[in-house]
């Protein structure tokens, strides 16, 4: 049975990566401990190392037989997504790029972005995750719920543990009915993909002796 991905299971929540949380009134500030690092991506290795434009992506596009009318930037989304599950590095680049060029309301930036982040978080290419991840707090900055618990487990997958648990712990405080316990944490997380779901685990099990310490 194939999985749906998460960015298709959250839209309504706007790409929050909040499923299953029971949360009121509005959606708390959020004064990030530690300012994102800007990461950049590397192009993919079809281009010979430059960016990926809509021509090229266009390109891209014939290659992997999209279908789909190409004005709509959630179809091209989601094969983008496919792609990324499929573990083609440059179709998924080149599909997402033309997604952000083809951004529109039903579509914005932001959740491109995000949901860009996350397939490049399951290629583990985690630097560029994040970097896309910063576009969708840039594009979006009143839309930030996801933000403390993404950006941790993408710093734990970079290796910067410390910076990562810094997150996790506010994530916790922001939402205590998520982040705070592994069960709830589960049911927050039923959309996650394996990958994400493991850094979770390890991650609350740091923040839990960062919490002790």
């Amino acid at each position: 049975m194939k999985s749906t991905p998460h960015f298709l299971l959250l839209l309504p929540l706007a790409g929050a990566m909040l499923a299953g949380c029971a949360t009121s009134g509005p959606a708390p500030m959020i004064e990030p401990p530690i300012a994102p690092v800007s990461v950049a991506c590397a192009p993919p290795a079809s281009t010979g190392g430059r960016p990926v434009q809509a021509g090229a992506a266009e390109q891209s596009l014939e290659r992997v037989q999209v279908t789909a009318d190409p004005e709509n930037a959630g179809v091209i989304m989601s094969r983008g997504w496919r792609k990324s599950r499929e573990g083609d590095r440059d179709a998924t680049i080149a599909l997402f790029d033309l997604a952000l060029a083809r951004a529109d309301t039903d579509t914005p930036v932001d959740r491109i972005h995000w949901s860009y982040g996350w397939a490049m978080f399951n290629l583990e290419d985690f630097g560029c995750a994040l970097a896309h991840f910063n576009e969708a707090r840039k594009a979006a900055p009143d839309q930030v719920r996801w933000l403390p618990q993404t950006m941790a487990v993408t710093y734990w997958r970079l290796g910067d543990r410390d910076t990562a648990v810094r997150w996790y712990d506010h994530a916790a405080r922001n939402e205590p009915g998520c982040w705070a316990d592994p069960k709830t944490a589960g049911r927050c997380t039923r959309a996650w993909l394996p990958p994400e779901r493991r850094a979770l685990s390890e991650l609350f099990a740091a923040w839990k002796r960062f919490r002790v310490g």
